[in-house]
C-alpha cells in the first residue's frame, strides 16, 4: 500500500483536533443565554455524530487498503464435493426477473453440487401459478407458505427444517451468482470450522438512470472500504443475499431473527455473540438490480433503515453485556446500527442556519469559529470521503451522487427512526423491479419544502448580509446553499 491512505488519515485527524478545539473554545467562552449554551452543546453532539462515521470509515478504509488483499489470497482454487442447499428468497417478483435468477442459479449448482429451492411467500394467486411452473420447469424444489410468518427470516426457518446439508446459500429473487460462487467459497468454509457467515459483494448490473447510478455508488463503498475493514475484525454481517452459511451455527443459536426486517443483521449479531466468524469476500460473484426510481429507492430505504434503527436499541445493550462480543464488534455495530439516523443530524443541522438567518437565535456566532464547523461539515467531510472514492472510482462524482441521493432520503430515515422509537411495525414491502413512475409531488413533499425552505433562506441571508454587512449572515447563506443544492437533486433523480 503507498502512503496516501496514510496522509489522508494524518489530515483528517488534524482537522478533527483543530475542530474539537474551536467548539470546545466556543462552548467555553459564549457568554450568552442558557438557550443559546444549549444549542451549542447540541451543536457539538451532532457534528460528534459526523466524526465517529468519518473515524470509522477512515479505520476501515486504512485497515482494508494495508491487510484485506493477504487476508484472502490463499482461498483460491480448492473444491470440496458435497451437496449445498441454495435457497431462492421471493415475494410476488416479476416472473422474468425470477426466471433470470433461476437460469443462473442451476448453471451455480450444476458445477458447485447444488440444490436450488424458491422459497415463495407471494400473495398473488397468478404469481404463485407462474413460479410454480418455473419450478416444475427447471426441476427445483418449491416451497409456499400462506401465513408469512417472520417474512423472509421465517421462510429461511421453515425450509430449513427440511434440510440436512451442511451449508446453504441465500439469494434474493433478483440476484444472479457466477458458475463458480459456490466453489470458490465451500473451501473457505471448511477451513475454518468456526466460520458460519461468508458474504459477497452485492453488484448492480443496471447503470441507466440517475437513482440507479446512484445506488450503485453507494454500494460500491460500503462495500469496497467498510465491509474490508469489517471482515478483518470478524465484525462482517450477513446482507441477506449473496450469502453463504453453515447450517449448524444457525440452527444452533434458534434459526433466523424473526422480529426484524432486517434478519440478515440482527441474525449476525446472535452468531457474533455466539462466538461464530464471518468474513466478506470481495469478488464479484453475483449480479442483481438497482433500484430504477426514487420510488423503489425510497421502498428500498424505508425497509432497510426501519430494521437497522430497530436493531440500534438493541445494540445499545450489547455496549454493556460482558458476551463474546469483542470491543471493536460492539463499536461497529453501534456504528453501523446508527447510520440511518443521519436524516435526524441533517435536518438538526439544516435548523442552525435557519434559527440565526430568520430569528437571530445563535449558538457558536463568531467568524472565525464558524468557519471551522463549515470546514468540517463540507469540506473535511468531502474531502475524506472523496479522496478515499477517488482512489477507486478516479472520479468524485460518485461522491456527488453518493451525497445527495442520501440526503433527499432524509425524510425516508426520519421516518423510520420515528417508527422505531414508538413501536411502530409496518408491512414488508418488496422493492419494485419494473417501476418506471415518477412519484408525485405529494408524495415527495417533505423533500420540496426542505427545498423552497433552503433556498428563501439562503436569499434572505444575502438579502441580511447586504443591508447590515454582518459577516454571519453570509456563512449561514453558505450552509443555506449547500443544503439547496443537495436538495434540489430531487429533480435529478425524480424523473
Amino acid at each position: 500500500m503507498g502512503k496516501k491512505p496514510y496522509f489522508i488519515v494524518f489530515l483528517s485527524i488534524i482537522f478533527i483536533v483543530l475542530y474539537l478545539y474551536f467548539l470546545v473554545i466556543s462552548l467555553i467562552s459564549l457568554d450568552k443565554t442558557i438557550a443559546t449554551k444549549f444549542l451549542t452543546v447540541l451543536l457539538i453532539l451532532i457534528n460528534g455524530f459526523f466524526i465517529m462515521h468519518t473515524l470509522e470509515y477512515l479505520y476501515y478504509y486504512l485497515i482494508a487498503s494495508s491487510k484485506y488483499e493477504q487476508s484472502v489470497a490463499y482461498y483460491f482454487s480448492r473444491y470440496f464435493p458435497f451437496t449445498t442447499t441454495v435457497f431462492i428468497a421471493c415475494y410476488n417478483e416479476p416472473v422474468d426477473v425470477l426466471e433470470n435468477t433461476i437460469f443462473s442459479i442451476k448453471q451455480m449448482c450444476k458445477r458447485g453440487n447444488g440444490s436450488p429451492y424458491i422459497l415463495d411467500d407471494s400473495t398473488d394467486k397468478k404469481t404463485i401459478e407462474d413460479i410454480k411452473d418455473l419450478a416444475l420447469r427447471y426441476r427445483i424444489g418449491y416451497i409456499h407458505r400462506d401465513n408469512r410468518r417472520g417474512y423472509k427470516a421465517g421462510a429461511l426457518n421453515d425450509a430449513l427444517k427440511i434440510t440436512d446439508s451442511k451449508y446453504f446459500a441465500v439469494f434474493d429473487a433478483d440476484q444472479e451468482p457466477l458458475q463458480e460462487f459456490l466453489t470458490e467459497l465451500i473451501p473457505i468454509m471448511e477451513d475454518n470450522d468456526d466460520l458460519s457467515i461468508i458474504q459477497v459483494p452485492q453488484k448492480y448490473v443496471n447503470n441507466n438512470t440517475p437513482v440507479a447510478k446512484g445506488a450503485n455508488d453507494i454500494q460500491e463503498v460500503f462495500y469496497n472500504f467498510i465491509t474490508e475493514g469489517k471482515s478483518l475484525e470478524n465484525s462482517m454481517f450477513s446482507c441477506g443475499s449473496n450469502v453463504i452459511y453453515r447450517t449448524e451455527t444457525i440452527k444452533s443459536i434458534g434459526g433466523f431473527n424473526e422480529k426484524n426486517v432486517t434478519e440478515d443483521l440482527a441474525t449476525s449479531i446472535k452468531l457474533h455473540e455466539s462466538g461464530y466468524h464471518s468474513i466478506y469476500y470481495n469478488r464479484p460473484l453475483a449480479y442483481g438490480e438497482a433500484p430504477q426510481t426514487l420510488n423503489s429507492y425510497f421502498i428500498q430505504q424505508s425497509r432497510w433503515s426501519q430494521g437497522s434503527i430497530g436493531i440500534f436499541f438493541q445494540v445499545i445493550k450489547l455496549l454493556f453485556r460482558r458476551k463474546k462480543l469483542t470491543l471493536r464488534q460492539k463499536t461497529g455495530y453501534f456504528v453501523s446500527t446508527s447510520w440511518y439516523f443521519v436524516g435526524v443530524v441533517n435536518m438538526l443541522m439544516l435548523v442552525f442556519p435557519l434559527l440565526f438567518i430568520f430569528f437571530n437565535i445563535v449558538s457558536i456566532i463568531t467568524p472565525e469559529n464558524y468557519i471551522f464547523i463549515f470546514a468540517f461539515y463540507i469540506i473535511f467531510n468531502f474531502f475524506a470521503f472523496s479522496s478515499s472514492v477517488y482512489s477507486v472510482e478516479k472520479s468524485i462524482i460518485p461522491v456527488m451522487r453518493n451525497m445527495s441521493l442520501t440526503f433527499i432520503s432524509s425524510p425516508i430515515f426520519i421516518k423510520s427512526a420515528v417508527f422505531a422509537l414508538i413501536g411502530k411495525k409496518t408491512s414488508f414491502k418488496v422493492t419494485p423491479k419494473e417501476d418506471s413512475s415518477r412519484i408525485p409531488l405529494k408524495g415527495v413533499w417533505a423533500q420540496l419544502l426542505i427545498f423552497f425552505i433552503t433556498g428563501i433562506g439562503f436569499i434572505y441571508s444575502v438579502y441580511r448580509y447586504l443591508i447590515s454587512g454582518t459577516l454571519e449572515y453570509l456563512l449561514n447563506g453558505i450552509f443555506m446553499l449547500y443544503f439547496f443544492s443537495l436538495s434540489s437533486t430531487l429533480f435529478y433523480y425524480n424523473r
